[in-house]
This record gives C-alpha cells, structure tokens and sequence, in this order.
C-alpha cells in the first residue's frame, strides 16, 4: 500500500537543522488541529486571519478534497514562514522552527515518519519518509522507536483520524471549495479544540 519503507519497530534519523524541509518544494498540509495551533501561536481570534494573511491557502489534494497548507514565501527563496536561521555556538547557520516543540503541524512534528490511514479497514501504517531529498538526518546511525511517536502523538492521531472522516464525508455532499472553507476551517480560537472539533463534527455530519 505504501511506497516508502514500512516502519516496523526502529528507524534512523537525527535532525540536523539544517532547513532543508522547510525550503524549496517541501509542503506542509495541516489539519484542524494544526490550524488552531498556528492561530494560537500568533495570537490570532480567528483562523480565518491565518487565511486573510496569506500564511494558509487551501489546496485540491489527489483525493479531491481541498486541505489546509502552509503557503510558502516565494522571494528571494520558497521557504516556510515559520523557518528562522541562527547561528550555533560554533557559528554554523541552523535552520530554527518558530513553532517549535508545541506548535508545530503534525507532519513535521513526527518526520520522517509518515502516516497512511485506510479508514475502510481502520488501519494505519508508519513508513520512513525523507523529510527532503538531501536530507543529512537520514544518514544518522541514532535509533528511534515507532512506539514511542505512537504514545507522544497518540491525542493527535486520534484528531486527525477523526479530521479524515470529516473530509470523506463532505466529499460526498460537495467538492466546493468554498464549502470546505466555510465547514472545516473558518472556527474561533477562544474555545479549547475538543470543544471546537466536536462542533464541526456536529455541522458537517448533518449534511446529508
């Protein structure tokens, strides 16, 4: 089902800071947890101000349902928003997450490990993915266990399953991108999330 490596039990990798998944033709794709923590990072009311900003756009995905992405700067170089550059102590440049540790999407929290979810079975498989072509964290020999972003990760996994079965449904009642917008991603930031997703869940499963 996959065409990356299946994760097992252990993988190798070791960040090294270097920026490279957060420049050139990376994507970042967000789901609703992922957007209330952007707005909350930046102190927004609001997600639709996330939108408003041009930091989020929507996209058609291969499934035909629009998601929520990082819309990347485009000059002087395509880079995410949220990537700043420090230099160590040893006065080497980094690449730094703004939104790190607790903020950061989903998908690049767990890199490089990736999620495939069969909602039909209930399934999930973990595989390997590089977080960029060049990735030099993919040439570490440091271990890391599956288990241990299964537990870390087990609240946000649970969200996004339930944001997938959001997506299917409304796919079946429209493919207007308007309509996504207006059900999914448009919600206030002064709620706590359960609250707000179980709020969706209540307008998108009426449609019939």
């Amino acid at each position: 089902m996959a065409s990356f490596p299946i994760i097992y039990n252990t993988y190798k990798f070791e960040c090294t800071m270097c920026g490279n998944c957060c420049s050139g033709p990376q994507e970042v794709n967000l789901d609703l947890l992922d957007l209330w923590k952007l707005g909350k990072f930046l102190g927004l009311k609001s997600t639709n101000i996330l939108f408003e900003k041009s930091l989020v756009k929507l996209v058609l995905n291969e499934n035909k349902v629009w998601i929520p992405q990082i819309r990347f700067k485009q000059k002087p170089l395509r880079i995410c928003p949220f990537l700043m550059n420090e230099k160590s102590d040893d006065g080497e440049m980094k690449g730094v997450c703004q939104l790190h540790p607790n903020h950061k999407p989903l998908i690049c929290a767990i890199s490089p490990v990736g999620r495939i979810v069969d909602l039909d079975l209930e399934q999930e498989e973990f595989v390997l993915v590089p977080p960029a072509s060049d990735c030099a964290g993919m040439e570490s020999s440091k271990f890391n266990y599956i288990q241990n972003t299964k537990d870390h990760y087990s609240e946000e996994f649970i969200n996004q399953m339930r944001f997938f079965r959001l997506l299917t449904h409304l796919k079946n009642y429209t493919h207007t991108e308007q309509i996504f917008y207006k059900l999914l991603y448009v919600f206030d930031l002064q709620s706590p999330f359960p609250e707000i997703l179980n709020l969706i869940e209540s307008k998108v499963f009426a449609k019939k």
